[in-house]
């Protein structure tokens, strides 16, 4: 059985034995550069994002087990995404990432989100693709971030979403 919901102080040990993972495959799905996540350092990175503005979490389980992954906040009319984890040991990940993904952002349109921020621990992986090709994000000024507007997610999520 398919489940979206928000994240759990219980999920946590999952996405660190998964965020770890990744950081060891040769070719990163996401940012390969970071620092290896406790499940403390996941509960912990969960509470600064209510900190940062309105928490906005999803977690994707399958039968009970961990899919995936994405944590951000809302400020206003702007979404600010700092984490994705995906099961890489899942069939075809990114797809899994790009579905997930495309559901949750869904999910901040109906919201009227009308601001879109992603960044990560680094600029190499798949997702960087995934972000400029695909979401349509542009680089920003920051390290490591990527900013776009609700005409860019539109077209991502709609395509995607039926």
């Amino acid at each position: 059985m398919e489940e979206f919901r928000s994240l759990l102080p219980s999920d946590a040990s999952a996405i660190a034995q998964h965020y770890n993972k990744n950081l060891e495959q040769v070719n990163p799905l996401w940012c390969g550069t970071g620092n290896s996540y406790s499940p403390e350092k996941v509960r912990l990175h969960s509470f600064t994002l209510s900190l940062r503005g309105k928490a906005i979490t999803q977690v994707h389980t399958r039968n009970g087990e961990f899919i995936s992954y994405f944590g951000g906040y809302i400020r206003g009319d702007t979404v600010t995404f700092k984490i994705g984890v995906i099961n890489l040991d899942c069939d075809a990940p990114m797809d899994i990432w790009r579905k997930d993904a495309a559901r949750l952002l869904q999910i901040c349109l109906e919201r009227g989100i009308t601001k879109y921020k992603m960044s990560g621990s680094g600029e190499d992986g798949e997702f960087v693709s995934w972000i400029e090709n695909e979401v349509g994000l542009k680089k920003g000024k920051g390290k490591n971030c990527w900013i776009g507007e609700r005409s860019a997610i539109e077209k991502y999520v709609g395509g995607y979403m039926v």
